[in-house]
């Protein structure tokens, strides 16, 4: 097969593109000298540049679905180019020699020197930043991207992720200064870990010389952070509470920790520290206290259990038979013998202190008992309240009767019904009351905008996901990619109109430049019910006690998003913070803390369920391309055939007497397109050096766009276009040999991406509405004289809504090479978009069917006959042909639309038709049928 120069001229470029860039790429890797990376450099750019104006050009000449793969090809080529241009630059950045100073008029070379390395040691972070800001903070010659490329060189570990999310651009230097400084220059912490090091250092060496060298090692960095011990100004009491505070247990360590970041003195306070330790003991004794009355309690309820069942001989299944004994209990208010309820002392409380008492004593507020909260009450109280929530007010004491029973026999029954509960996506529950690992956090779209959402971390999920109105909130949008969701038991749920979206996740309330994390989802339609959050007292957990109290109230959040197992670890802290089995767990993550876990004692679940999802291609997509290019008389239905294009069709459509006008059939009308301008003028700019070699091909293009503002076909705009409903057009011109001389027509590229997503992707195909091509060749034949027409310019005959002509504009110098560039819009259907064949189809069909009552079997010869904008049909005589050639032009001229290039295997029966309508020389030539040679002067059809 014979290989056309473009192509193979962009092979042999990409061929030495790759190369080069392998050459280059290893002497990056083997840290080459500055000048030899700097030439290397300039040659790959040399032949990018020319692989680029080549590529467009390559492309144009292809098929629209090999245009596309050579696309991709390019896209990946590209990308790789220019990631590897950021890391040579910024590695020949970090190499420019700063060590040239002037002396007296003369240049004096000095040593090479390194800059120093910093890991986010704490104690380390001084020395680096000392270094630094002398070497390239503080040297005024250098931009701020220049230093950043510096900053990053020195950086490693955790230090450098600090930087994360962070460009080479000039503003963001200082942000990155200050994100470090932040960090790791905390004085207080680089102080106590000397201390420590210096404590463990001697406690595991015996070696004199080493025991000298960190004696001297730890005065010396001591003294750099201003703590001397060698004139006092570090204390015996701060080294005392430094290594005490390693000894105290988590809670109280981070709730120290806290204190001394509101009040830096107290590091060095000893009696603060006293009695911040005499405060924890006697908050952990009275916990130990309220712990112990708990246990006396349940080991109360548990011997009447047992007595209530010694006089049954098997156990019985959701009904449970016991004795009640009441029992002399000592109030836990004033410590008399009297029960809870008639204490005198609780009763002339207000309800105020009524629920804190309560809330001390670790008491239901209900019944006011220990062992159980509120939202697991059983007495009749907690069923008579009007309200259930564990928020509700802390019952009237005074309203409350006790009836001491002894030795007397009740029975409870319990229901049999089965409550909801939620494992990962959806599960049921029976009694236990478990926390989801969620998170409200703030999400963030291209344009910056932030919304509120709630965050669902599951490892049972395979991919990320975003509810579809969420991502359309905040106007992002990405790739198709259809999803089939598997769940518990087999279940599946298939979303054809899934998208690949990326957005980013920050703290709820954090400032305006706190991190952000990046995240691809896939978008469905919902994601699942309220999840119910359980209510949570972190003070009544020990290993809690250092989280934000906000975390206490009860809610039922919708998810909006769900972070799957592909980001699951990225979102994941370093940190979990664990009590005893069975207790709720505390996890760190990025965006805050969560509680998840039981929260109640209650026995385990009986029932449980996962949740799973799989992305997998869909075969009938790969088949489809297929069929509907080789099928034979036979239609496609495809599954978006139920949305019913037809009737946005309807909806869209309005007729002004001579002329029809649509809307575009989107697929989603509250879609969001981001503004592609840059990548439009990128375009032009393209194809104007493309151009400059060939300048009659400026005067063709400059004489179609000319038409298109003559004929009204376009209008110049220079308002600026609705927010996310803006998208300019590429455009280039396609050139054919026609049979008298070359044609040339404007092509609109509305399949070119953005973000991720592109116009075309953004609107529906329609229905096939071309008649079956077997049915239309075998009428052309059925009679004696053949008839061929074609609509001319059919889109551009149907009128564009005003409301949608705004993500039709397009871009051109109207003052020729080197003029200002100005923006036009679209005003008619054009050729290019996604949606042009089936509206233009659309509009011929219903004007045909409002004018059967008029031109009646003309309309159905018409419809039978007619392959998108190509009319064949054949009559029984030259009278007849002759007939349907005027009605025919009549009928759709009425539309607005045009039959021209009238041929005919009879010359008598185009005599009726005006001259500029004959196609001309047509019996001297082979006229093309549908793919199909047709010669009118011998009636020869040729395959």
């Amino acid at each position: 097969m014979r290989v056309s120069p473009m192509k193979k001229k962009v092979e042999i470029r990409r061929s030495a593109l790759k190369k080069k860039m392998d050459h280059l790429e290893r002497l990056w890797r083997e840290n080459a000298l500055h000048l030899e990376l700097r030439l290397h450099l300039q040659e790959t750019i040399t032949l990018y540049e020319q692989l680029d104006g080549f590529q467009l050009e390559f492309e144009e000449e292809l098929e629209a679905e090999d245009a596309e793969i050579e696309s991709d090809i390019w896209a990946g080529l590209r990308n790789r180019f220019l990631s590897l241009r950021a890391h040579v630059e910024s590695s020949m950045a970090a190499k420019e020699p700063m060590d040239s100073v002037s002396y007296e008029g003369r240049k004096v070379r000095l040593p090479r020197f390194e800059l120093p390395k910093f890991d986010g040691d704490v104690t380390r972070f001084r020395e680096f930043w000392d270094q630094f800001e002398s070497s390239v903070h503080l040297q005024t010659d250098l931009s701020n991207a220049t230093k950043m490329a510096y900053l990053r060189g020195c950086l490693t570990g955790v230090a450098l992720d600090a930087l994360q999310g962070l460009s080479a651009a000039n503003q963001d230097y200082e942000i990155a200064v200050q994100r470090l400084k932040g960090r790791f220059d905390r004085p207080q912490v680089a102080v106590r870990q000397h201390i420590l090091r210096f404590f463990n250092t001697l406690s595991k060496s015996s070696d004199l010389s080493a025991i000298c060298d960190e004696c001297h090692r730890g005065v010396y960095s001591l003294t750099a952070l201003g703590k001397d011990p060698r004139n006092g100004d570090l204390s015996a009491a701060e080294v005392m509470i430094a290594v005490a505070r390693e000894r105290l247990p988590n809670s109280v360590r981070i709730q120290w920790d806290k204190l001394t970041m509101e009040n830096g003195s107290l590091v060095a306070d000893l009696p603060g520290f006293l009695r911040f330790l005499q405060e924890q003991v006697e908050l952990a004794g009275t916990t130990r206290r309220a712990r112990e009355l708990r246990l006396e309690d349940k080991r109360s309820e548990n011997a009447s259990e047992k007595q209530g069942s010694s006089g049954k001989g098997r156990e019985t299944q959701k009904t449970v038979a016991f004795f009640h004994s009441a029992v002399e209990a000592v109030c836990g208010f004033c410590q008399k013998q009297h029960t809870i309820a008639e204490c005198a002392r609780l009763k002339q409380a207000s309800r105020q202190k009524q629920r804190e008492m309560a809330t001390r004593y670790r008491l239901c507020f209900f019944c006011l008992k220990p062992g159980h909260v509120s939202s697991a009450c059983k007495s009749d109280r907690r069923r008579k309240s009007p309200s259930s929530k564990d928020s509700s007010a802390v019952v009237s004491v005074g309203t409350m009767t006790t009836e001491r029973v002894r030795e007397t026999p009740t029975v409870e029954c319990k229901s049999s019904s089965v409550s909801m509960m939620h494992a990962n996506l959806a599960s049921e529950k029976r009694g236990k009351i478990n926390r989801f690992q969620t998170i409200k956090a703030r999400a963030f779209g291209d344009a910056g905008s932030g919304i509120t959402v709630t965050c669902l971390l599951d490892t049972g999920a395979e991919y990320s996901f975003i509810r579809e109105d969420v991502a359309s909130a905040l106007g992002v949008v990405g790739r198709a990619q259809p999803v089939k969701v598997e769940g518990f038991g087999g279940t599946t749920h298939e979303h054809p109109s899934s998208r690949v979206v990326q957005f980013w996740l920050g703290r709820l309330n954090g400032s305006q430049n706190a991190e952000r994390y990046p995240l691809e989802a896939l978008t469905v339609p919902s994601l699942c019910h309220r999840i119910p959050v359980s209510k949570i007292l972190t003070s009544e957990w020990e290993h809690l006690q250092f989280l934000d109290p906000t975390l206490e109230h009860e809610s039922s959040d919708e998810v909006h998003v769900v972070i799957g197992i592909d980001y699951y670890y990225r979102f994941l802290g370093d940190a979990i913070r664990r009590g005893k089995p069975g207790d709720p767990v505390a996890v760190e993550t990025v965006l805050g803390w969560i509680i998840c876990g039981p929260v109640n004692p209650h026995p385990a679940p009986e029932t449980v369920a996962v949740f799973n999802a799989v992305v997998e291609p869909k075969v009938e997509d790969l088949l489809r391309r297929f069929w509907e290019i080789e099928e034979m008389g036979v239609p496609f239905r495809s599954e978006s055939d139920e949305v019913d294009p037809e009737k946005r069709f309807r909806e869209g459509l309005s007729y002004d007497g001579t002329r029809y006008s649509v809307r575009l059939l989107w697929k989603n009308s509250g879609c969001w397109l981001p503004d592609n301008f840059a990548v439009a003028k990128r375009r032009l700019e393209t194809l104007e050096r493309r151009m400059a070699r060939e300048p009659s091909r400026w005067d063709v293009h400059s004489s179609i766009l000319r038409s298109y503002l003559v004929n009204g076909w376009a209008e110049e705009i220079t308002a600026e276009g609705p927010k996310g409903r803006t998208w300019y057009l590429p455009h280039h011109v396609v050139s054919q040999q026609g049979p008298e001389a070359m044609k040339h027509r404007i092509v609109f590229d509305a399949s070119v991406k953005f973000k991720g997503t592109s116009l075309n992707e953004q609107l529906d195909s329609g229905l096939k509405l071309q008649a079956d091509l077997l049915g239309i060749l075998l009428r052309f034949r059925r009679f004696r004289v053949a008839l061929q027409s074609d609509i001319a310019k059919m889109f551009l005959q149907v009128g564009l809504r005003e409301e949608d002509r705004d993500v039709c504009r397009f871009l051109w110098r109207k003052d020729g090479p080197g003029g200002p560039i100005a923006t036009y819009r679209l005003t008619r259907v054009c050729f290019g978009l996604a949606c042009s064949p089936y509206l233009a189809m659309q509009v011929v069909n219903h004007h045909l069917r409002e004018k059967r009552d008029c031109f009646g079997t003309v309309v159905d010869e018409i419809m039978a006959s007619m392959y998108v904008d190509d009319l064949v049909v054949s009559c029984d005589s030259i009278k007849e042909a002759r007939d349907f050639a005027h009605r025919a032009s009549e009928l759709l001229a009425s539309g607005g639309f045009h039959l021209a290039k009238w041929a005919s295997n009879a010359p008598e029966a185009l005599v009726d038709r005006p001259t500029e309508e004959i196609f001309r020389d047509g019996y001297s030539c082979l006229w093309k049928t549908l793919g199909v040679s047709w010669n009118p002067q011998e009636d020869e059809l040729t395959f």
